[in-house]
């Protein structure tokens, strides 16, 4: 399924959820965060049943994709998805501080890791790894 980056609500705190498509729904508590992805469950009349994939927001809902001619969503372009390089469980490499050697035969240096993961969280609004002695 395709995934979407939330590109409105950035002044009202994010995108109203409903529970269901319909807009007489009920409303979820929380709102769904500006610059989350969301991956694409539904579609029907301009709205988009989500599972939230990275960000902040309720887990699942409805939400309208255009209000008054604007993007409340827009498509992810696939070069754009962040690939993080990871280990399945910590190698020798990575205990001595040099690197990931996932998949096999490939290092990764511990700075290309920290760079990838640092400019994913930066993408959402977090601290930096180092501002948690990681």
């Amino acid at each position: 399924m395709a995934l979407w980056t939330v590109t409105g609500g950035q002044k009202t705190g994010g995108l109203q959820v409903r529970r269901g498509a319909a807009l007489s729904s009920a409303l979820e508590q929380k709102r769904l965060e500006f610059g989350s992805t969301v991956r694409e469950m539904a579609r029907s009349k301009g709205r988009l049943r989500y599972e939230l994939v990275k960000g902040l927001g309720p887990a699942s809902g409805w939400v309208t994709l255009q209000l008054r001619g604007v993007d409340l969503l827009r498509p992810v372009e696939p070069e754009r998805i962040p690939r993080i390089p990871s280990c399945p469980a910590p190698a020798a490499e990575d205990l001595a501080g040099n690197g990931c050697s996932w998949p096999p035969g490939v290092m990764w240096p511990k700075a290309a890791v920290a760079e990838s993961a640092e400019a994913w969280l930066k993408g959402m609004g977090r601290r930096r790894f180092t501002d948690h002695g990681i």
